[in-house]
């Protein structure tokens, strides 16, 4: 039995030990590492000994996998929706938290900002009002930081970002360098290139000092952005190449598409519009592939232009009729889901509505119980008196049966 019970505690460590390397990844990615085997490894063999904690890591690591690596939505979210009930069942509040947080990254690459949003504030106030571990607190300000800033609000995001970089004792363990390159990111909206260069360049060694090549990438892409919008063509196609080939060489497919469109758009702005096409229908491909119908609405916008400067007008107009094809399919989306929430609400007010009246009727039962329970006792009262009245008293009895003696 003891010796069960080590091998066991063994077996954990090993699991626990497995989960910690790949949940830390993301941040330093690793050659020659097989995340997802590895994983499928410590998940069978937490299903071996029943070890519910790492079998919930095992899946919550799967899912943000099969988003960002095989680029699958459903098992992703599959995956997490797993390993939010096993962590519920646990009462793991830091690792509820963690997930709410994977479901924000998610929603927001995907454009879904309000989800993104709702589901990082339930994660963030977990990490507001504990202490948890410095990577996943530095993680938690810097998703919430990255939804403001794709919200547009910059002060709300900054604020985020700074919080999250004051926890960043140790360099080589954390988010610092995203978060400086998202910080550079605001400042580029805001028109400070000077200061959004400085601080790219800054971000850049430090994912470089994290082996951390697809923050390097982004990085890379970031300091493109910034030489695009001042105009230096030249320069901003050679950092979004730099970005694009490493972006290449993980297969990362969303954030290859975003490399083409930054290629793309540069082309179209120094006028070489038939390499703008060629990025373009690249980045079409992919769009299609993984189904992100908001990213082929700036994709058949961008053909259509192109084909207008290049006086094709007839292609011009086919992309343009693309284009509101798949805004309509969105809108018609948008539309569908706004009438199932509505109509989720509805059946949830209504199911209120009947609990309410259950309880209006319960109450009600209980008082003319409680009426009924009163008019029995004051029969059994009056019943009583009526006894009393006709029944000789104690006293009369005693005397008759002495005189029977």
């Amino acid at each position: 039995m003891e010796n069960n019970l080590n091998k066991n505690s063994e077996l954990i460590e090993y699991i626990d030990t497995l989960n910690k390397r790949i949940w830390q990844l993301r941040v330093a990615p690793e050659e020659d590492f097989d995340a997802f085997a590895v994983n499928q490894n410590a998940l069978e063999k937490a299903r071996s000994i029943n070890y519910t904690f790492g079998m919930a890591q095992c899946h919550l690591n799967a899912g943000m996998g099969y988003f960002l690596i095989k680029n699958n939505q459903q098992l992703a979210f599959e995956n997490i929706n797993i390993a939010y009930e096993l962590f519920k069942q646990l009462d793991d509040k830091k690792w509820i938290a963690n997930t709410y947080l994977s479901f924000a990254i998610i929603h927001n690459t995907l454009s879904n900002t309000e989800l993104a949003l709702y589901y990082g504030l339930r994660g963030i106030s977990y990490f507001n009002e504990n202490d948890g571990s410095v990577f996943d607190k530095i993680r938690a300000y810097y998703i919430l930081g990255t939804i403001y800033k794709d919200l547009k609000k910059y002060s709300e995001a900054e604020s985020y970002y700074t919080t999250g970089i004051s926890y960043s004792f140790d360099t080589s363990s954390s988010w610092l360098g995203r978060i400086y390159s998202s910080l550079a990111n605001i400042y580029t909206h805001q028109q400070k290139y000077d200061e959004a260069i400085e601080i790219s360049f800054k971000a850049l060694e430090i994912l470089r000092a994290e082996n951390n090549s697809l923050g390097e990438s982004r990085s890379l892409t970031d300091i493109g952005i910034i030489y695009k919008k001042q105009k230096k063509y030249n320069k901003a196609l050679h950092y979004f190449f730099d970005g694009l080939k490493i972006r290449e060489s993980k297969n990362v497919k969303q954030f290859i598409l975003t490399s083409l469109l930054e290629i793309g758009d540069t082309y179209l702005l120094h006028s070489k519009n038939n390499e703008a096409l060629d990025y373009f229908f690249r980045a079409e491909k992919i769009a299609l592939e993984l189904n992100l119908e908001i990213k082929l609405v700036t994709i058949y916008q961008e053909i259509a232009n192109a084909h207008k400067l290049l006086l094709n007008y007839p292609e011009a107009v086919v992309y343009y009729e693309k284009l509101f094809h798949v805004s309509e399919k969105i809108h018609q989306n948008q539309l569908e889901t706004t009438l199932l929430n509505v109509s989720n609400e509805l059946i949830a007010e209504k199911e209120a509505e009947i609990e309410r009246l259950k309880n209006v009727e319960l109450k009600a039962a209980y008082k003319l119980i409680e009426i009924k329970n009163k008019e029995i006792l004051e029969s059994m009262r009056y019943a009583s008196r009526i006894q009393k009245a006709l029944l000789p008293n104690e006293k009369y009895i005693e005397r008759s049966f002495k005189k029977l003696q």
